[in-house]
């Protein structure tokens, strides 16, 4: 509780129950005071009850009325707050209710599109690419229906500001919210950082299977879509000391990134791990 690590209200649990019965005496305490307190405290009780009964079964991003509702969870809150993967049979549901048949998604724990009766082409998300599983390659531009989970959209597992490659549905506003944790867009997209983020997601593959000049050539081919991104150029950095071409990637890295220049030189003298 007194460290800087912050990753959920898991730390707090186990205050809750000994909350719920302290909230449970003090509105019985407040109840007998008077007729009026005793009204009050039931109907806050019944906007409880009501608020959780219109919220199911989506009680994982599940916030009361007077904060705004579950659909407005994600404008908040992220990870396994809000979006854990748990929407897969709603989504669904919601694609064949509006006979959408061709479609992308980006969304957590996702490993059967086909099998959760869900059409869509998948796109890259976050907790896979950190797992080290490789992705679909995408182009750089879509269009149709998009769905993007809000682990995804948030950025959390990407980075804040330009290193999401969802910055532009975080920041949009969807024509639908399903199960108050899948956002749901309709245009034309350009995603060329989520299309480098697919080449990058084959290097872990490429280099177990001993396919280094491969491996090379996605992280070499991600920097080409994004010739800005410091991180995807770390990521090239790192592959070429993989493949232990030390000193092309300490080349690579001080001609690239200019004003980076510096941290680019701790980056190539350290053997990143992909």
């Amino acid at each position: 509780m007194t460290s800087d690590l912050n990753i959920g209200v898991r730390h707090a649990l186990p205050v809750y129950p000994f909350a719920a019965v302290l909230a449970g005496a003090c509105a019985w305490t407040i109840a007998k005071s008077s007729k009026i307190a005793m009204y009050a405290v039931a109907a806050m009780l019944l906007f409880q009850m009501v608020s959780s009964l219109r919220t199911y079964p989506n009680y994982i991003p599940y916030a009361n009325e007077a904060f705004g509702g579950p659909d407005k969870s994600h404008l908040y809150l992220a990870d396994s707050n809000v979006d854990w993967g748990q929407t897969l049979k709603q989504v669904g549901a919601y694609l064949r209710a509006h006979q959408i048949t061709d479609c992308w998604i980006a969304q957590t724990g996702i490993t059967d599109l086909a099998a959760a009766g869900v059409p869509c082409k998948p796109l890259p998300n976050g907790l896979a690419l950190m797992a080290r599983q490789p992705q679909a390659v995408i182009p750089t531009h879509i269009s149709g229906v998009v769905l993007v989970g809000a682990q995804d959209a948030s950025g959390m597992l990407w980075g804040a500001g330009d290193l999401n490659p969802y910055k532009q549905f975080q920041e949009g506003i969807p024509e639908a919210i399903v199960a108050s944790a899948v956002l749901v867009y309709r245009g034309n997209y350009d995603v060329t950082l989520a299309a480098a983020q697919s080449h990058i997601s084959q290097i872990p593959m490429l280099l177990q299977q001993g396919m280094a000049e491969r491996a090379v050539e996605e992280a070499r081919t991600a920097v080409a879509l994004v010739p800005d991104s410091a991180s995807l150029k770390a990521q090239l950095g790192g592959t070429l000391m993989k493949v232990h071409r030390d000193q092309e990637a300490r080349q690579h890295l001080r001609k690239r990134c200019r004003w980076r220049r510096c941290i680019c030189r701790m980056i190539s003298r350290s053997r990143l791990r992909i």
